[in-house]
């Protein structure tokens, strides 16, 4: 006897099991945002496959914005976007571009995350 057929006799206990991961799912979650801590959970291919809330505050992002992306595409986009010449405006160059987004590490991105940024991936 398959699980299918087990609960295909047992209607309710199907039911149960459902609200029960349903119920561990939203508690992990809870417990996972109220981590005051950056925390991204990444597949084996450095992937991110989830953030908790603090990571989302810190890059001003909705959580699952980034979800697919390496954590390196995360960071190298607010450098890309401010160095690319965009439709309304002219590139930045290196020095200029630095200098803004160290302008709005306090009002944009999280301080710690520009920092890490420019120490491990220095343009």
């Amino acid at each position: 006897m398959n699980w299918w057929e087990i609960f295909r006799h047992k209607p309710n206990e199907y039911e149960q099991a459902q609200e029960k991961t349903k119920q561990a799912s939203e508690e992990w979650r809870a417990n996972f945002d109220s981590i005051v801590d950056l925390v991204s959970i990444q597949c084996h291919s450095f992937r991110l496959v989830t953030m908790n809330m603090a990571f989302a505050v810190a890059l001003n992002v909705k959580l699952g914005e980034f979800v697919g992306k390496t954590c390196c595409e995360v960071a190298q986009g607010i450098y890309d976007a401010v160095i690319s010449k965009r439709f309304y405006g002219a590139a930045m160059n290196a020095e200029t571009a630095r200098a803004e987004i160290e302008r709005c590490q306090d009002a944009r991105f999280n301080p710690g995350i520009v920092d890490a940024f420019f120490i491990i991936g220095d343009p």
